[in-house]
């Protein structure tokens, strides 16, 4: 959802989509995913009718990762 007092821009979006998780045998889980997101509420200049959200991310396995300090 986005609400923008400045530009009086207002959507609400609702999501649907479908991905994959593949787990490799070196530890690695990759999840890749595209989602359709049509605006079930708009207002403003330049507000979407719809959006696509797509997306690769990649989980490291934790024998890589254990020694990491934040």
């Amino acid at each position: 959802m986005q609400f923008n007092s400045y530009s009086h821009t207002n959507v609400v979006p609702v999501g649907v989509g479908f991905g994959k998780v593949i787990q490799l045998e070196s530890g690695y889980t990759w999840n890749a995913y595209v989602e359709a997101q049509p605006s079930v509420f708009r207002s403003g200049p330049g507000a979407p009718n719809l959006q696509i959200e797509a997306g690769i991310q990649v989980q490291f396995p934790a024998s890589l990762t254990s020694g990491w300090k934040f």
